[in-house]
């Protein structure tokens, strides 16, 4: 089971309060709010819609990374739990 979170740099010594939200590979993962996000457990990829409609992966996220919607071009990118 794939594990991630939305941390905000703002809240650090408050992490331990947060949820995780936990996806099972194969979910799509939502990061329609800002923020940033830890994964704790798992592989989440990165993946863009072509104009034809065809999905390219474009990196993956592993265990104790984070992302975030600061980068560039990410809420254009969609988010999938994947298998670990």
């Amino acid at each position: 089971m794939n594990q991630v979170r939305s941390l905000n740099s703002s809240i650090k010594s408050k992490v331990k309060k947060l949820a995780w939200q936990k996806y099972a590979p194969g979910d799509k993962i939502s990061v329609s709010n800002s923020g940033v996000w830890q994964v704790d457990r798992g592989i989440v990829q990165l993946s863009r819609l072509k104009s034809d409609g065809n999905e390219v992966i474009v990196g993956f996220v592993t265990t104790n990374s984070t992302f975030g919607t600061f980068e560039p071009g990410l809420s254009q990118i969609l988010l999938t739990a994947g298998y670990s």
